[in-house]
């Protein structure tokens, strides 16, 4: 059996070139509001109880929200 796709090819990082720099995707993305989460645990007596907060990307105090609660 002849093994032709044994062949081995040297990548070097240096040597690239980039071929669209997105400069209109990266402008979007830098300017979208993202959400925030917050990641936190809730002690009681005998337990301990994960907490994910997911807030809106335009979150504000003055605001009242809706709570969704997944047990």
């Amino acid at each position: 059996m002849n093994d032709s796709c044994s062949e081995t090819y040297s990548f070097s990082l240096t040597a690239y070139f980039i071929l669209e720099s997105n400069l209109l995707l990266q402008s979007a993305l830098d300017t979208r509001k993202m959400t925030e989460i917050k990641i936190q645990n809730i002690s009681d007596d005998n337990f301990e109880l994960p907490l994910k907060l997911i807030y809106p990307p335009d979150f504000s105090d003055a605001y009242l929200y809706g709570l969704l609660l997944i047990v």
